[in-house]
């Protein structure tokens, strides 16, 4: 059974989506200005510490941006196999085509009786 916690994380993922690409972007413009304030200072090993921090938080937000499913797509990953391994369903599903298969039959049965036969 799926909790109200897991919908609504999968409702969010459009969201979270969307601001890792916003961090996505901003990182992208302010790398090169970074990264050339790092290499002009020579004795700033922090500097270079935050920068390489800031870079991988960079490269995660890229990551994250390419690799979440959308709302959508997670929540078929989700309820399609629950739907596709329910025992009730399966079982209730070769019910309702072995009606809609009789009732087709009984419809094509009844045009074929209505036409007037060809001279």
């Amino acid at each position: 059974m799926i909790s109200p916690w897991e919908i609504y994380l999968v409702m969010q993922l459009d969201t979270i989506n969307n601001l890792a690409g916003f961090a996505s972007f901003i990182g992208l413009l302010g790398l090169p200005f970074m990264w050339g304030f790092i290499l002009s200072e020579t004795d700033g090993v922090a500097v270079r510490i935050a920068g390489s921090g800031v870079t991988a938080a960079w490269v995660l937000s890229l990551a994250l941006v390419a690799f979440l499913p959308s709302s959508k797509t997670a929540a078929a990953m989700i309820v399609i196999p629950a739907i596709a391994n329910n025992e009730r369903f399966q079982s209730e599903a070769g019910d309702l085509y072995q009606l809609a298969k009789q009732g087709l039959q009984k419809l094509v049965a009844d045009d074929k009786d209505r036409k007037p036969a060809a001279e």
